[in-house]
């Protein structure tokens, strides 16, 4: 199986195990492709992942050891801190713990190990650690299971480019080219063109190029508020960018109006105080 090491799996099988725990501790789940569908608590170490369980009955203890393909998916259990951490911006060291927690099962079918890498990355981002984010983002890249988890990894990874080269504009109008499936990676894709343009522009002198890329930067940050307007967060995001962007060209008006959209339509939480501070500046 992709990204998962070809070692041995062991399921330790322990009667009255389950009991031990709180009744609202939620367990882990593998569903086996013999059929089995089993409860526990999965956990690695080093290379070895190991689940245990508790069966009815008086057996004890009892072992049972599985290759990883014979594996068809997992359901991992969340704590309610982990829970929050995806409905909002968390702090870099919340999402290493969980990315630290999660990343043994990368490649298994189910497992939410990419989301909490991609919520690393994320976050190094936001704190200016573009290199640590691009590990990230390419670990997942190279290990998620799910097709979607791979594409959203590589817009990360050209979130994580040098924006004013032109070759990271190149390299997100190529995955735009494709395009991405997943609707997040699109607007993701788009939001790393529009900055990539955008800092282009700023770097150019007045001219036709200059122009181009102005035209360009907005339109691909505008897209996820006209095409995605259910993902909130990627819209808010766009359209503060894009007001900056029509700022600086000295548009006033759109820039007004595009704060306007995102505090109007749009207002997720991440963006709404520079959003106010800048309608309140124009």
């Amino acid at each position: 199986m992709k990204g998962v090491p070809l070692l041995s799996l062991s399921c330790w099988l322990a009667g009255g195990l389950l009991l031990l725990f709180p009744v609202f501790l939620r367990a882990d789940e593998v569903w086996l492709k013999d059929g089995r569908h089993l409860e526990g608590v999965l956990s690695a170490a080093g290379d070895a992942l190991t689940l245990s369980l508790s069966l009815p009955g008086p057996e004890g203890r009892a072992e049972l050891s599985c290759a990883p393909a014979e594996i068809a998916r997992i359901a991992l259990a969340r704590t309610p801190a982990e829970e929050r951490l995806l409905r909002e911006d968390g702090s870099a060291p919340a999402w290493r713990a969980w990315w630290e927690k999660r990343r043994a099962f990368l490649g298994l079918s189910g497992s939410d190990a990419a989301e909490a890498g991609l919520g690393l990355a994320g976050a190094l981002l936001r704190e200016g650690d573009s290199a640590a984010a691009a590990e990230i983002a390419a670990q997942v890249q190279a290990g998620a299971f799910a097709p979607a988890c791979r594409e959203r990894a590589e817009a990360v990874a050209l979130e994580a480019m040098p924006p004013a080269e032109a070759r990271s504009a190149e390299a997100a109008r190529a995955f735009l080219a494709r395009p991405p499936a997943d609707p997040a990676a699109r607007a993701d894709g788009w939001l790393a063109l529009g900055r990539c343009a955008a800092a282009r522009w700023r770097a150019l002198p007045p001219g036709p190029e200059r122009a181009a890329l102005y035209q360009e930067a907005a339109d691909a940050l505008l897209r996820p508020s006209v095409f995605l307007p259910r993902d909130r967060a990627r819209a808010a995001r766009g359209l503060l960018e894009a007001a900056r962007l029509a700022s600086a060209a000295g548009d006033g008006a759109a820039a007004r109006r595009y704060a306007e959209d995102l505090l109007r339509a749009f207002p997720d939480p991440a963006s709404l105080p520079a959003a106010r501070t800048l309608r309140a500046s124009l």
